[in-house]
């Protein structure tokens, strides 16, 4: 890299550096959440993770896998958390979202977890099964709700209870 007087540069080398490669994957696997979930190699399961902070007002990305596009993004709105992820075909994931405690999660209409201060459960099934194809609701722990998805898409919210 080399300046002129006139505000102008040169670059001679390669920008091709971890230093500059660094930022993009943070905004993939950091902000979005998407990662190989390190036990599956060939990305054909997904850790889905995103870090959603009150600094941010919306995310949206995707990623091109061998095995078609993740879509995801969240977006805070005066009804709760919106986020969205596209499974690609012949790919699952592990979904890991805040769920504090007082709060509901719902994929499109269907309520598929609740709390209350002290416990949360399965919304409204006997199986321990969630009621909204694809998802099985594996875990809630420190505030974070863990799930499995199918291929497909979805549509959560995370909503505080009335």
């Amino acid at each position: 890299y080399r300046p002129f007087e006139d505000g102008t540069y040169e670059l001679n080398g390669s920008l091709n550096h971890y230093g500059l490669g660094s930022v993009g994957e943070w905004f993939y696997t950091g902000i979005l959440g998407i990662a190989p979930d390190g036990e599956n190699v060939g990305f054909q399961r997904l850790l889905l993770k995103p870090q959603i902070t009150g600094q941010l007002s919306y995310v949206r990305g995707s990623y091109e896998s061998v095995y078609g596009t993740v879509m995801t993004g969240w977006e805070h709105s005066e009804n709760g958390l919106h986020y969205t992820v596209t499974v690609p075909a012949n790919m699952t994931a592990q979904l890991i979202l805040p769920a504090a405690a007082g709060h509901t999660v719902t994929e499109g209409n269907i309520a598929i977890w609740e709390s209350s201060d002290s416990e949360g459960r399965i919304a409204d099934t006997e199986s321990g099964q969630s009621a909204a194809n694809g998802i099985s609701v594996t875990e809630w722990k420190e505030e974070m709700l863990r799930m499995e998805l199918e291929s497909g898409s979805y549509d959560f919210w995370i909503k505080k209870r009335a």
